[in-house]
């Protein structure tokens, strides 16, 4: 990225990142609305993409991703909106979409053809022609075609990902079939794109709570879209989606309020009393919330945390919200 690249991803999304989240967001559960709705994925396949997690990204976090969505159908931007973007997705969900699309049922393989390839350019073609048409309004320049498929080596990892554009984001997106999560699909645009189409698309209100809502619980799947509610109760269906974020984990030992005065007579040997007891466990927090409590053990010569207690899984997606 261009902006704090020494940061955490959760350090890096500023007020102005976060509005351009939920505004893109809402771009894209419109573009991807109407993708669903082609014809090459037949009349009655009830196909559906929900956006999870849509935010700014390095080259080297797209460096991880691609080990675990090897699949990438390069696409061809003009020069002056960033020159290339990418989707890319795993050979399950990628055969699911190409048995979709041939013989109208998605059968998850654990390998790719020839064929499967060639069926997959029908496959992202709904997608990339949503785009366009979104492109070409908001700035008039064409998005796509796509230029080839390809399954991806370390090899062609380090090529792809070298000719991507410096500054980018990233969408992941669950596809599904009615109920059902048949995989995931990540979507990366040169940011300055993303930028635009976030200022200059209108997107229709459905569209908006649907997204908003899906960014917002990072990957958590919200149910009915229809009425936003105040409180969702988590689920754990996608959290594949977000278990490549970082996020920085801390150990607390207590807090105290102090006047600057005293804070500015502290010195060497000064003694603090924290709002701890001595026999309190340490508590882990992210983000400032509590997700565990341990005590502190020393291992070789370093201090660690033996964790005694941790909250529920739901509770934990909970607190990071």
């Amino acid at each position: 990225m261009a902006k704090n690249r020494e940061k955490e991803p959760e350090q890096r999304e500023s007020a102005a990142d976060s509005t351009l989240s939920r505004e893109f967001a809402g771009v894209l559960g419109s573009i991807l609305e109407s993708a669903s709705a082609a014809s090459a994925f037949g009349e009655k396949s009830d196909i559906g993409f929900s956006v999870a997690l849509v935010r700014e990204t390095r080259k080297e976090e797209i460096a991880g991703l691609v080990g675990q969505l090897p699949v990438v159908a390069n696409v061809i931007l003009d020069e002056d909106i960033g020159g290339k973007a990418a989707l890319l997705t795993d050979t399950a969900t990628a055969s699911a979409l190409a048995g979709l699309v041939s013989a109208g049922e998605p059968t998850a393989k654990d390998a790719l053809n020839e064929d499967d390839i060639t069926v997959l350019y029908d496959a992202f073609s709904p997608i990339v022609e949503a785009f366009g048409r979104t492109c070409e309004d908001a700035t008039g320049r064409p998005f796509g075609p796509i230029l080839d498929i390809e399954v991806l080596d370390p090899v062609s990892q380090e090529r792809m990902i070298k000719e991507l554009p410096e500054s980018l984001y990233r969408a992941t997106v669950s596809v599904s079939i009615g109920e059902k999560t048949i995989g995931q699909l990540a979507i990366i645009l040169p940011l300055n794109l993303a930028g635009t189409l976030a200022e200059t698309t209108t997107v229709p209100p459905t569209a908006a709570v649907r997204t908003y809502e899906q960014v917002e619980l990072q990957g958590e799947k919200t149910g009915s879209y229809s009425q936003p509610k105040a409180e969702r109760e988590p689920s754990m269906e996608n959290i594949d989606l977000i278990l490549d974020i970082q996020l920085k984990l801390a150990a607390r030992l207590g807090q105290v309020e102090m006047p600057i005065g005293e804070i500015l007579k502290l010195g060497p040997g000064s003694v603090i009393d924290i709002d701890m007891l001595a026999d309190e466990p340490i508590e882990l927090v992210v983000n400032d919330r509590p997700i565990a409590r341990g005590e502190i053990v020393v291992v070789q010569e370093n201090f660690g945390i033996k964790i005694t207690e941790i909250i529920s899984p739901k509770e934990l997606i909970r607190s990071l919200r």
